[in-house]
């Protein structure tokens, strides 16, 4: 999509833009190295899906994109969004995807405005993202939205009554799931919900080492994601054949 005239920029049409090219606002607004393949997929696969079920090989940089997506669903929809984030743990909602948020809101190119806290960012009452715990389904529930996305961090983990809940939440038209992790546990419920999956508004992407840039190119390009070495040290540690290998490697259960 080309950009309008400057004599037809509005609010509306800078949320429009946003809403339709995701990595345009990633890329333009948060700043940073351009999108690789696998991140921008999962962004238009979220404006595109109702569900989007990411299952990915260790430090693929899942979480960095999810926490570009929380801004990202927040700006597009203005005024009246919501974003819930969960994970199993409190400090994996904590030190993990709102460290990401963080980030990416701290090294914006613009000032994004509202009030940024720990594993809170406040634009108005009706527009909002929040962390929440996973512990007990009930946790989960009651809010809800035109516009409401729900992130799920470390998704092996999730039990089946938080899941129920989950799926409480998305009710409305525009309600959108994305839900990330390593795929260890071949018993998870999130596992079932990946097997299940055959929905045609249903998106499942899987990103491998090798789908990654560092392995693909054979050298470091992105120092913060695995690197070739990363990945031949555990064939020789873990073995082609084991679940660590498996999960953390080939991103299969």
């Amino acid at each position: 999509m080309s950009s309008p005239p400057s004599s037809e920029i509005t609010p509306e049409s800078v949320a429009l833009r946003i809403r339709n090219e995701p990595w345009w606002f990633v890329e333009t607004f948060l700043g940073g190295q351009p999108l690789f393949d696998k991140q921008r997929q999962i962004l238009e696969s979220l404006r595109d899906f109702k569900e989007v079920l990411v299952k990915a090989c260790h430090d693929s940089s899942k979480t960095w994109t999810t926490g570009r997506a929380v801004l990202w669903w927040l700006y597009g929809h203005p005024k009246d969004s919501k974003v819930l984030t969960t994970a199993p743990t409190w400090a994996q909602i904590e030190d993990l995807l709102w460290r990401e948020v963080a980030s990416a809101y701290q090294s914006a190119k613009f000032p994004l405005g509202g009030r940024l806290l720990k594993t809170q960012f406040e634009l108005a009452p009706q527009w909002f993202a929040k962390g929440q715990s996973s512990d007990r389904g009930v946790n989960i529930q009651g809010l809800h939205s035109s516009n409401i996305l729900v992130i799920v961090d470390e998704a092996d983990g999730i039990s089946k009554e938080t899941w129920d809940a989950i799926d409480g939440l998305l009710t409305s038209e525009n309600a959108r799931l994305l839900a990330v992790g390593n795929p260890l546990d071949p018993s998870s419920e999130w596992k079932k919900r990946v097997d299940s999956s055959g929905s045609p508004r249903a998106k499942i992407i899987q990103i491998r080492a090798e789908d990654t840039p560092n392995i693909a190119a054979g050298e470091v390009i992105y120092p913060f994601l695995l690197t070739p070495e990363w990945v031949e040290d555990k064939r020789q540690k873990w073995g082609e054949s084991s679940p660590l290998w498996l999960g953390k490697v080939m991103a299969e259960w």
